[in-house]
């Protein structure tokens, strides 16, 4: 990874005009990727992952959102740009694997002329230099007889093979950063096994930066180089994923791995549940966003917002009360 981030993001905050007013959904949102980098950013729904990664590329609607902070990408400021040269952006720079292939895809266009269009749209090229570039990125992402496929209308695919095509357009211009939403949601295990290859291969081909915003911890222990755990539009830990894995500082993480099945764990174990649910947007706690559900919580926690601390140069956490959290563990581990 080299010394400079591609990707910095300071304090990004994101605020939606509501019918009831306005509300913040990325809250002071600070991280940054290296090239070549995998992050996954993890979290329950509704905790402001895919809004993170849509007001990295600006895909909201704007008379709507407003940001803050910074966005910055290889030196520029992508929040700073006109919309007109955010366009350009788009694609070139920075590319999203959305969740749902389907939606993404036009039903009524080839993927030949999907793909067509997506390496033009950054390349002053004939429309025939831009088959040949398709029909090679199809190969390298896996699609068998890829010619054929070509000509073949989306729904004429399977799941695996439409986000294989999806990945491929996201590629088209060898962006630096890649945005995955939840690319395997949907697949079956084989697939997903398969799609997690193949953004690791390319990854190491390409030395890509990628977000990989996912549910699954397992995912994220398979292919991630860093965990950014994220609640109520706050990231409330940082950390390498196998740091992460090993000891997590703050409850709620502690919570997530707790209630993910593990081939390791007794048949006769449940698993851990969260109690209570994530608040509003509209009714955000005074004190830490997560101090309603967690058992270790003070009234410090419930009056005040914990930063987000550096612990020790490459852990960081947003919890008043970590340190009594990782004794707890330990004494856990010990009985």
């Amino acid at each position: 990874m080299s010394e400079s981030p591609l990707l910095d993001v300071v304090g990004l905050t994101t605020r939606f005009a509501t019918e009831r007013g306005e509300v913040t959904a990325v809250d002071d949102v600070s991280f940054s990727i290296g090239s070549g980098e995998i992050v996954g950013l993890v979290g329950e729904s509704g905790c402001g992952k895919s809004v993170t990664a849509s007001s990295i590329m600006r895909l909201l609607d704007e008379r709507y959102t407003s940001y803050g902070g910074e966005v910055v990408l290889g030196g520029t400021d992508l929040l700073a740009l006109p919309e007109r040269r955010m366009r350009k952006e788009r694609g070139r720079s920075v590319s999203m694997v959305f969740q749902d292939p389907m939606t993404a895809l036009n039903p009524v266009y080839t993927i030949e002329n999907q793909l067509i269009e997506a390496i033009r749209a950054h390349r002053t090229i004939s429309r025939r230099e831009a088959s040949a570039i398709a029909l090679d990125l199809l190969e390298q992402v896996g699609i068998p007889d890829a010619r054929n496929r070509m000509r073949a209308y989306p729904h004429q695919l399977s799941g695996g093979m439409r986000q294989r095509v999806v990945i491929a357009m996201a590629l088209s211009s060898q962006p630096r950063l890649l945005i995955a939403d939840e690319p395997t949601t949907a697949l079956d295990v084989t697939i997903q096994a398969q799609i997690l290859e193949l953004m690791l291969a390319l990854r190491a081909e390409y030395d890509t930066g990628v977000v990989l915003i996912t549910h699954d911890l397992g995912v994220v222990a398979q292919t991630c180089d860093r965990v950014l755990v994220m609640y109520l539009g706050q990231i409330i830990e940082d950390a390498p994923v196998g740091e992460l894995f090993r000891q997590p500082y703050h409850p709620y993480t502690i919570g997530l791995l707790g209630a993910t099945p593990s081939v390791d764990a007794d048949s006769a174990d449940e698993l851990q549940v969260i109690p209570g649910r994530v608040p509003s947007l509209h009714d955000v706690p005074v004190g830490c966003r997560f101090a309603a559900r967690c058992a270790f919580a003070t009234q410090q926690c419930l009056d005040d917002p914990p930063p987000l601390e550096d612990v020790d140069g490459v852990h960081k956490v947003r919890c008043w009360n970590y340190r009594t959290v990782i004794a707890s563990q330990e004494v856990t581990h010990v009985a």
